[in-house]
C-alpha cells in the first residue's frame, strides 16, 4: 500500500474544519470513506470528495433497527422486529421523500469492514447459513448490471463476525484490496435469509468507492423509487 495516496485523520479534520475526534467518530460509523489500517484511520481523498459532495438530508441518522426497517419497507418487505406505529411512520417517510434522498440516514445500519481473506475463509463464510449476501454478491439477484466474482459481500451477526475475523486472522485493508466485505447485524435485528432485500443491496452498492458499482446502485435505487 502506498501511504502517500491516503490522508490522515488530522488532515481530514483540517479540511472539514472539525476536531480530529469527530473525524474518527464519523469514520467508525462508516462515513468519510475511512479505513482502519494498522490501528490508525486513513482516508482516500477521492472517497472524501464523494462524501463532501453527496447531497445530505437534514436530521440525525436512524438507529440501526429503524434504518434496516426503512430499507425493508422500501423493498416491500415487512420488518417484523419493530412496532406497527414505527412502521407506519417509516412508510410515511417513504411517501414524502425518495429513498435516494434518505441514504445518509440509513448508513448507520451497520459498520462496514473490508477484509483480505484466503480461500478457506471465503468458502467457510459463503457456505455459512448465518451469512446473508448483499452488495456486489447479490446485485444480479435484482438485475443490477454489476458483478465482482472475486469479492464476497454480505452481512453477519456482529458476534459471529468478530469470531470469524479472529478465526481466520482477517485483516482490514483499503476497499480496492478487499475480497471480503462484511457488515455486522445486532442481535436485536433477527434476520435469517440468503439474500438481503433489494433496497439494502442498492444502499450497499451506492456506498462503494468504485464508480461503476455506485452507478449500478444508483440505477437500482431509481427502480425502487419508481415502483
Amino acid at each position: 500500500m502506498d501511504d502517500r495516496r491516503f490522508l490522515s485523520s488530522s488532515a481530514v479534520a483540517r479540511q472539514l474544519c472539525v476536531h480530529e475526534s469527530r473525524v474518527r467518530a464519523l469514520a467508525a460509523k462508516g462515513r468519510l470513506g475511512g479505513q482502519k489500517i494498522a490501528g490508525r484511520w486513513v482516508f482516500d481523498p477521492e472517497a472524501l470528495v464523494d462524501e463532501k459532495e453527496a447531497p445530505r438530508e437534514g436530521g440525525r441518522p436512524l438507529d440501526p433497527r429503524n434504518a434496516f426497517a426503512l430499507l425493508f419497507l422500501a423493498s416491500r418487505e415487512e420488518p417484523n422486529w419493530i412496532r406497527a406505529d414505527v412502521r407506519s411512520r417509516l412508510r410515511r417517510r417513504l411517501r414524502l421523500r425518495s429513498l435516494a434522498d434518505q441514504l445518509s440516514r440509513v448508513r448507520s445500519r451497520a459498520l462496514r469492514h473490508n477484509f483480505r481473506a484466503n480461500d478457506a475463509a471465503l468458502r467457510s463464510i459463503r457456505g455459512d447459513p448465518d451469512f446473508i449476501k448483499s452488495g456486489v454478491s447479490a446485485a444480479r439477484e435484482y438485475g443490477a448490471d454489476i458483478s465482482a466474482l472475486e469479492v464476497l459481500e454480505g452481512y453477519y451477526p456482529k458476534r459471529k463476525l468478530e469470531k470469524v475475523a479472529y478465526r481466520f486472522a482477517l485483516r482490514e485493508v483499503p476497499e480496492e484490496q478487499a475480497n471480503l466485505i462484511l457488515r455486522g447485524i445486532g442481535s436485536d435485528i433477527p434476520l435469517r435469509r440468503a439474500v438481503m432485500p433489494r433496497a439494502v443491496v442498492a444502499a450497499d452498492l451506492v456506498e462503494s468507492r468504485d464508480q461503476r458499482t455506485r452507478r449500478a446502485g444508483q440505477r437500482l435505487l431509481r427502480s425502487i423509487d419508481a415502483r
